[in-house]
């Protein structure tokens, strides 16, 4: 009888050419051959069908096909091994023949060559595969207590349970699978058929599989999640005056990168509790063809030991190329400045206003000399103020304000707003400015301030000063609304008021200290 490896997946035998791959799993034909080291029987398995890949032959990731590679790397490797050591020989022999002499090639070749021979000998020795293999048997045929080709499942189908071990198949040795005693080739043939098996005992049930949570579905329980409640729309600015048409229309973008068109801050420094906002005015927003950026600016600020408060506002001029940065580099500037000298131990009742106005214009002029523009193009008011965070022994403070130009500071009285600074605007050139950053630092006025236990101060640019000035409703509207600390969004909506004729950029700094006191 011969037997010949299908390349389907089965053996082909002339006893009954039934394909081996339909044997239960883990049941093969034993062999038995001459030159068997031990005495130990051989199994041919059949390839299981579920791990052929396309098309005849083992797919790529049957045992089959990994033995077959692992066989072909070998004899491809002793290949070579082969040639390198015989371009060895050759190279050696020749240069040693010509250098010493034939015998000594000679001499030299032989002893190459039994080196050779013993690091072969010894790596056929090392070789797992070549020790366990019969001569003149396929590669495929293995030692009963190897399964090099484990029964697999069908794909999504877990193993099946061993009926005597209880395992998976793919878990029991080889070695406790029952094998058939060897039967000769010959007397299979005169042999009569057996009597059929009794069947196997049923395959225990398997548990049943528990997920680890539910399935997802219409009654997958969710945790309750409760959203918060939509908030209601922003109230619309205030109208203090008549209705303005330029606060309906929209806003444009300048043609040149700008700042912010509003910006807001809040902050606690000591006992102070401060509230900023700047926002840019209609006539700069609204213009469909001219629009432009905000030229409003402040900064705030504070000494090294956190014992004074540090506030700066500035508005650039409207006919001034570059106010916006006139404007920015001007409180930057003057927060600086006052900040060093503080630190130097300077007070707010030693504070040089000249020095520090004249610090504040020459970096203004610097910034236009550096991007090449002229002082006309960055020409700006300016105020500074300093607060400290503590009150004096008495329970009193004293506050240094200064100013160039027509920035305002504002103390709320119990009735009505004080201003801190000269008498309003008023005649037919109350737009005018003579004074301005970095013109004219000399002609900076400045005041220093005793006020009580508590208190409320303003320092605003013209957008909000002319109106707590000149509109009596406005006056008292923010009167009430800033008699106690406000959130920064409420500043900002505040100082969006809506007034016809009145489109300049608005700009608010309020600094509150306990209760409303009066000034000394």
């Amino acid at each position: 009888m011969t037997h010949g490896f299908s390349g389907r997946g089965g053996f082909d035998a002339d006893r009954d050419q039934a394909p081996r791959a339909q044997l239960p799993p883990n049941e093969g034909e034993v062999l038995r051959g001459e030159g068997l080291r031990g005495g130990r029987p051989l199994v041919r398995y059949p390839v299981p069908t579920h791990a052929a890949g396309p098309g005849p032959g083992p797919g790529p990731g049957s045992g089959r096909g990994r033995a077959q590679r692992s066989a072909r790397r070998r004899r491809n490797g002793r290949r070579i091994g082969v040639a390198l050591f015989c371009l060895s020989l050759i190279a050696v022999g020749t240069v040693l023949w010509r250098a010493q002499g034939l015998v000594t090639g000679v001499v030299a070749s032989l002893v190459l060559t039994f080196v050779y021979v013993l690091i072969e000998e010894f790596q056929r020795k090392d070789d797992p595969s070549d020790a366990d293999r019969a001569p003149g048997r396929p590669a495929e045929m293995w030692p009963a207590h190897v399964d090099p080709y484990p029964p697999r499942p069908a794909p999504g189908r877990p193993y099946p349970q061993h009926p005597v071990h209880g395992g998976p198949h793919h878990l029991v040795p080889r070695a406790s699978v029952p094998v058939s005693p060897p039967v000769s080739p010959h007397a299979a043939q005169s042999e009569q058929p057996s009597p059929p098996s009794p069947p196997s005992p049923p395959l225990p049930p398997s548990p049943p599989s528990v997920p680890d949570r539910p399935a997802r579905g219409p009654d997958w329980p969710r945790p309750e999640v409760r959203l918060p409640e939509p908030l209601p729309a922003a109230p619309s600015p205030p109208r203090l005056h008549r209705k303005s048409k330029t606060s309906a229309l929209p806003w444009r973008l300048p043609a040149a990168p700008a700042p912010p068109a509003m910006t807001a801050d809040a902050a606690t420094v000591g006992d102070l509790e401060v509230r900023a906002a700047s926002l840019i005015g209609p006539g700069h927003r609204s213009d469909p063809t001219h629009a432009g950026p905000r030229q409003d600016a402040y900064r705030l600020g504070r000494d090294g030991r956190s014992a004074h408060l540090i506030v700066a506002v500035a508005d650039g001029m409207s006919d001034s190329a570059h106010a916006d940065v006139a404007a920015a580099v001007a409180v930057s500037a003057l927060v600086n400045t006052v900040r060093q000298r503080l630190d130097e131990g300077d007070g707010p009742r030693t504070l040089d206003t000249g020095q520090v106005f004249l610090e504040a214009a020459q970096q203004v002029y610097a910034a236009a000399e550096q991007r090449g523009w002229s002082d006309e193009d960055v020409r700006t008011v300016a105020l500074a103020a300093v607060l400290p965070t503590r009150p004096d022994a008495d329970g009193g403070r004293t506050l240094w304000l200064a100013r160039v130009g027509d920035p305002s500071g504002w103390y709320r009285g119990s009735d009505r707003w004080k201003p801190l600074f000269g008498a309003k605007k008023g005649g037919f050139d109350h737009g005018k400015l003579r004074h301005f950053l970095p013109h004219t630092p000399q002609q900076a006025e400045s005041r220093r301030i005793e006020v009580g236990r508590g208190g409320v101060l303003a320092l605003t640019t013209d957008g909000v000063g002319d109106a707590l000035a000149q509109l009596p409703v406005a006056a008292g509207w923010f009167h009430r609304q800033w008699a106690r600390p406000v959130t920064a969004h409420d500043l900002l909506l505040h100082i969006g008021y809506e007034a016809q004729q009145r489109n300049d950029d608005r700009t608010a700094v309020l600094v509150w200290w306990a209760p409303s006191g009066e000034p000394r």
